[in-house]
């Protein structure tokens, strides 16, 4: 079981290395297209280029995007009395506060246990170099 643990792990270096090279050689090869349709569509323009002999495309579409209010900026440039007029007071849920009221027996730890979710643990890929706490005392 070891050595195929150890054969995984030098063919997953293998694949990711491989696989960070063409990453590379892909965002060459997009600058590039971006480079050309700029050319001849215009800057940040849509373009769409179609190839009949390798029944292929390559396009760039360019999307609007919703703008953004900065709040925080905006209320720093109004008077009280503007800000007033279009924001309004709310209730925010603060787990100190909860913990506090639990503690001093004001909430039942039953009735939160109860509206508690435990979702499944889900597992995340980890593979990189081993540090040397790692290795100590490692025999294969």
């Amino acid at each position: 079981m070891t050595r195929e643990l150890t054969a995984i792990i030098q063919e997953m270096s293998k694949v990711r290395a491989k696989k960070d090279e063409l990453d590379e050689e892909e965002q060459v090869l997009w600058k590039r297209f971006y480079e050309i349709a700029d050319d001849l569509a215009g800057e940040e323009q849509s373009f769409r280029f179609v190839e009949p002999s390798l029944e292929m495309f390559m396009a760039r579409e360019m999307h609007q995007t919703t703008p953004r209010l900065d709040v925080d900026s905006l209320s720093k440039e109004l008077s009280d009395s503007e800000w007033e007029l279009i924001s309004v007071l709310q209730r925010v849920f603060d787990i100190t506060r909860l913990e506090a009221a639990v503690a001093l027996g004001q909430i039942s730890k039953e009735v939160v246990e109860g509206h508690t979710e435990r979702p499944p643990a889900v597992p995340h890929k980890k593979f990189g170099p081993a540090s040397k706490k790692d290795l100590e005392g490692v025999t294969n």
